[in-house]
């Protein structure tokens, strides 16, 4: 399988609309949703949380905020990095997909 398209296409699937969220007292999925634009969010271990979020939209200023404001203790929010070997993946099924 050789990637045909523009380096930039590549880069986003690559980032992607994910960002890892780690706090010393997170909230509830439910909370996180409650959120504008994020539509996914996953509770994972040491009060981190990995949220996606609608396409051409930039929620991390939201979610700062609500951090603030609920006394989540936010310490870090990050892109979320997809692997290249994830990349690959996703991009093998959608050219078997299609």
């Amino acid at each position: 399988l050789v990637f045909n398209g523009a380096i930039e296409v590549l880069k986003k699937q690559r980032i992607g609309n994910k960002l890892l969220i780690a706090m010393r007292n997170p909230p509830t999925v439910e909370a996180m949703l409650s959120i504008p634009n994020v539509v996914e969010a996953e509770s994972l271990p040491n009060g981190q949380m990995r949220v996606r979020f609608a396409d051409d939209t930039a929620p991390a200023e939201s979610i700062v905020q609500a951090a603030v404001s609920n006394g989540w203790g936010l310490y870090q929010i990050a892109p979320d990095q997809t692997s290249l070997e994830d990349v690959f993946v996703q991009l093998t099924y959608q050219e078997q997909a299609a």
